[in-house]
């Protein structure tokens, strides 16, 4: 499992998500839970392309 988490630059204080990569997929937690290293749910990579496309486009 990879150990190198991002925190997206959308994120506040008290809001905070962070993402990871590793061999099945995406990995996306509540920074909030980082001491127990809780993953809230793993995603493959297509659908996180797919999510990130379409988050980008439908922000503007």
């Amino acid at each position: 499992m990879s150990d190198k988490w991002i925190k997206s630059t959308y994120s506040t204080w008290e809001n905070c998500i962070e993402v990871s990569r590793n061999e099945r997929g995406v990995m996306i937690r509540d920074s909030k839970f980082t001491v127990s290293g809780a993953v809230i749910v793993t995603v493959s990579a297509a659908a996180w392309r797919y999510f990130t496309a379409h988050a980008t486009t439908s922000a503007r």
